[in-house]
């Protein structure tokens, strides 16, 4: 798939309208140009699908209000243009900014659902760490990354720091039930069921986002683009998760080319002792 479709709330549709010319995409996209009704993607490797609402997500995330997806872990459903869509979605050309809210907020709807799939496993009485099953899931989707036009060692890695991240947030859980099993969620979400179709699909806007960010990597101000982001906590929820801010950090550490090895280091040391 050749476009981006990041699926977020559409309740923020109804606080910002969006027409013509004066849409509040705009100031994210070099060019523009109204979705046909029945199209499934644009024609350009480099343009991304915005809904009207996205827009409007974009607008209230750049004023630092809270990011309402995910509120209780939960994700929602992919939304695709259809035959129904009339003129709502736009093929985009992305800029860096648009590029940088995308991954940084899909990484962060894949990391609020940590939460369910510990509450599983602290339940069922099963270890965090599963090294045979992370290690296919990897390869699975460096593949998919592959085929999608992701570099190999650009993709593992970014895609091994989620999982590390995933975990980070999972193991915070556990030492915070273990010390006061009264915090411990009483609805427990079917891991298999539930909760793993929702990380898919999560993992499939990520391969997206990533696809469209990655011709920004190199820009020179990439990484504080990206911890400008990052910084904004009350637009990411999973910053409130038991080693969020450092699990966000780690999710976004190999995003940009050029990092100074010494905040590379200084991350990966402190997941190091956290996923220990």
């Amino acid at each position: 798939m050749n476009s981006l479709v990041v699926s977020f709330s559409l309740l923020l549709s109804l606080l910002f309208a969006v027409s013509g010319t004066k849409s509040q995409c705009a100031k994210h996209c070099t060019a523009s140009k109204p979705m046909a009704a029945g199209e499934s993607q644009c024609n350009a490797a480099d343009e991304v699908i915005l809904r009207n609402s996205d827009c409007a997500f974009m607008k209230k995330t750049e004023t630092a209000f809270e990011f309402v997806v995910g509120m209780n872990g939960q994700t929602e459903d992919k939304t695709t243009p259809g035959a129904n869509a009339n003129g709502a979605f736009l093929c985009c050309k992305a800029t860096q900014e648009t590029a940088t809210l995308f991954i940084v907020g899909v990484a962060n709807k894949r990391l609020m659902l940590a939460k369910d799939v510990v509450n599983y496993k602290f339940h069922h009485n099963t270890s965090i760490d599963d090294f045979v099953r992370e290690k296919q899931l990897l390869e699975s989707v460096s593949a998919q990354g592959q085929k999608a036009g992701i570099g190999d060692n650009y993709g593992k890695e970014f895609f091994q720091d989620q999982m590390d991240a995933n975990k980070m947030i999972q193991k915070g859980y556990v030492k915070l039930w273990t010390a006061n099993k009264s915090l411990l969620p009483q609805n427990v979400p079917d891991l298999v069921k539930d909760t793993r179709p929702k990380v898919t699909a999560a993992t499939e806007e990520m391969i997206s986002a990533l696809k469209v960010f990655q011709q920004f990597r190199k820009n020179k101000n990439c990484w504080a683009s990206v911890e400008k982001e990052l910084l904004k906590s009350k637009s990411f929820l999973s910053l409130a998760e038991p080693n969020g801010n450092d699990a966000m950090r780690k999710a976004a550490v190999r995003l940009c080319a050029e990092m100074e090895a010494k905040i590379v280091a200084q991350i990966d040391e402190t997941a190091k002792k956290l996923l220990a």
